[in-house]
C-alpha cells in the first residue's frame, strides 16, 4: 500500500555559478521492509565551473532517526553533448557510489 508523499525545496543561484540549495520530506516515509522510517532533511552546494566541471558537496539528516546523517560529495563533466556524473554518500551507517552517463540532444 503505497501513500502520497510530500518534499519541499529551495534552492538559490548565487553569482560565479555557485548554487545552494535545500530540501525537506514534508512526510514521513514509512519503511518497506523492517528498516527505519525516514523524514529527510538536506542541504547542498554546487559550483559550475565554465558550464563544463561541476563540484558538488552536502548533507542529509533523516528527523526520523537522528544517528542517520550523511555527507555527500559529487563530481560532474560536461563536455558538449556528452555528461558523466560521480556522486558518493558516507555515514556511520551505510555508504554508496553513483555514476551516471548521458547524451543530451
Amino acid at each position: 500500500d503505497l501513500k502520497p508523499q510530500a518534499r519541499a525545496g529551495v534552492s538559490w543561484e548565487l553569482p560565479f555559478g555557485f548554487t545552494v540549495a535545500s530540501d525537506l520530506d514534508l512526510t514521513t516515509n514509512k519503511a518497506l521492509f523492517n528498516g527505519q522510517d525516514s523524514q529527510y532533511f538536506g542541504v547542498g552546494a554546487e559550483w559550475d565551473i565554465f558550464s563544463v566541471i561541476r563540484l558538488r558537496a552536502g548533507a542529509k539528516t533523516n528527523l526520523e532517526d537522528s544517528d542517520d546523517t550523511a555527507l555527500t560529495a559529487g563530481l560532474g563533466f560536461n563536455i558538449i553533448a556528452f555528461h558523466m556524473d560521480f556522486a558518493g554518500q558516507y555515514s556511520d551507517n551505510n555508504a554508496g557510489v553513483a555514476v551516471q552517463m548521458g547524451v543530451e540532444f
